[in-house]
């Protein structure tokens, strides 16, 4: 939310001074999925360390004291 309230009037002033009306749609278009993508992207690398860190602790590597076997997937017999 905060984003688009500080890109959204950048934009707006870049579309006005730079651009024809005619291509202020696809303008905006292309600016909200690129900045759409960006917080995704982000949200996405976030998620996947917090589960990392459930899994595997705040250590380096080891096990949480909380993780179950049946969390991790089993061993394949050699």
């Amino acid at each position: 939310m905060r984003v688009s309230w500080i890109t959204s009037p950048i934009c707006l002033a870049f579309a006005q001074q730079f651009l024809p009306q005619e291509t202020w749609v696809p303008f905006f278009n292309l600016v909200a999925f690129v900045i759409g993508t960006y917080i995704n992207q982000h949200t996405k690398k976030k998620r996947l360390a917090a589960l990392r860190r459930k899994h595997y602790g705040e250590g380096a590597g080891r096990p949480s004291t909380t993780a179950r076997p049946e969390d991790y997937p089993p061993r394949p017999n050699y």
